[in-house]
């Protein structure tokens, strides 16, 4: 099972990832020097006899919404970190719109530094956070998600939180046949030379089962591959499964070659596109309504690419009751609108006047299409656009 962590900065995300795995997931200098997360971290944690667990540690920073977003994206548990003495924070609603909005509905609350509060004044105060996240929580699906009071310095609370994440996962069980049934494919999250090895990619395997030998493509670009190798979960494995955290040893490709954002993916499915039509829904605390042609960030798998809404039946989207999507619009500057969005239908016939979301179709390293869309299932897939401006027609990224 894959666990991400959510919640404000400076919460406690990174002592209590060290704390439930002993592994330490800040590893840049920078991170060291400064004391907060930057890149996504990545922990395991392998009980004798029992499932792993897989954590991706997100940074809290405001600035760095997007880095979380694409750590979040195939994560199928949430815990929200909280710290006792802050409570609830700016970046703890954020964090917590985000999963809901890439459909996350299994979940846990830790309520972290509780060795920092008065002991004569400690239960009033851990009611009072608590219940402050209860309301937090009530309108989401995470509303039942328990609570575990834990301080990563003292160990107070830690092994009960463990034992609860384990059994989560033993209760989750393996990816169901249909998911492996489905074509392979898994965002790219980051990417790394291993001398010996050659080019590794990692990521979340969001669908299918790619076996060691498997012939693969790095979409958009098209550019083939031989999987030579993989790392399941921390461990030598002889496939890459759906919901697993897998590194990919890949033959033919360059480290260059491949970005985060970029998907790994069987060569039947590697197609991309420049316009999706999707049905939005307004994250509930919202409050301003989406206007049509609103600037936004479109998050979808790990990228983050920059495009323009277009409203196709109403000139303005509005709250409406709760519907988790699978992937997530934001505006283009901190605390900006949240937007979920899923798929209406795959790659439909240009039209007129249901929502469209326009990627510019110029080729950049930092404004690429999202790819591979038509193997999602109708429910959950964006699907490609109707030719609102002659700059924004469809095409294949060859």
């Amino acid at each position: 099972m894959i666990i991400g962590t959510a919640g404000h900065i400076d919460h406690g995300k990174t002592s209590l990832v060290r704390a439930l795995t002993g592994v330490e997931t800040d590893r840049l200098p920078e991170e060291k020097r400064r004391g907060i997360s930057i890149e996504l971290g990545y922990a395991y944690l392998h009980p004798p006899g029992g499932p792993s667990l897989g954590f991706v540690d997100v940074p809290g920073h405001e600035r760095l919404l997007h880095t979380m977003l694409a750590g979040a994206t195939g994560i199928a548990h949430a815990l929200l970190i909280v710290a006792a003495d802050d409570g609830v924070m700016p970046q703890t609603r954020e964090h917590l719109a985000v999963v809901a909005l890439l459909g996350v509905t299994q979940g846990s609350v830790a309520i972290t530094k509780i060795d920092r509060l008065d002991p004569a004044t400690r239960a009033t105060r851990l009611a009072e956070v608590q219940a402050e996240v209860r309301a937090l929580l009530a309108p989401t699906a995470l509303a039942q998600a328990p609570m575990f009071p834990v301080s990563a310095i003292t160990g107070e609370g830690v092994e009960a939180l463990r034992q609860h994440l384990l059994a989560c996962a033993a209760a989750c069980g393996s990816a169901s046949p249909h998911d492996s049934a489905r074509a392979f494919r898994m965002p790219a999250d980051r990417v790394f030379t291993l001398t010996g090895v050659g080019t590794v990619v990692t990521g979340s395997v969001t669908s299918g089962v790619a076996p060691v030998g498997a012939e693969l493509c790095i979409a958009p670009h098209g550019t083939g591959a031989r999987l030579r190798g993989v790392h399941a979960q921390n461990q030598p494995a002889s496939e890459a499964r759906t919901g697993q955290r897998c590194a990919l040893a890949l033959a033919g490709v360059a480290k260059e070659d491949v970005h985060r954002g970029d998907w790994v993916c069987a060569p039947s499915i590697a197609l991309a596109t420049t316009r999706i039509d999707v049905q939005c829904q307004l994250w509930p605390d919202e409050p301003k309504a989406l206007r049509s042609g609103t600037p936004v960030h479109v998050h979808l798998g790990t990228s983050d690419v920059t495009g323009s809404i277009v409203l196709l039946d109403s000139d303005t989207l509005r709250r409406a009751p709760p519907h988790w999507p699978s992937s997530c619009c934001t505006a283009p500057w901190p605390h900006g609108m949240a937007t979920g969005a899923c798929c209406a239908m795959p790659r439909p016939r240009a039209r007129w006047p249901v929502c469209a979301c326009s990627t510019p179709s110029r080729r950049s390293a930092t404004a690429k299409p999202p790819n591979a869309l038509h193997s999602l299932p109708r429910r959950h897939s964006l699907t490609a656009p109707r030719a609102w401006q002659p700059c924004w027609r469809m095409r294949r990224w060859a």
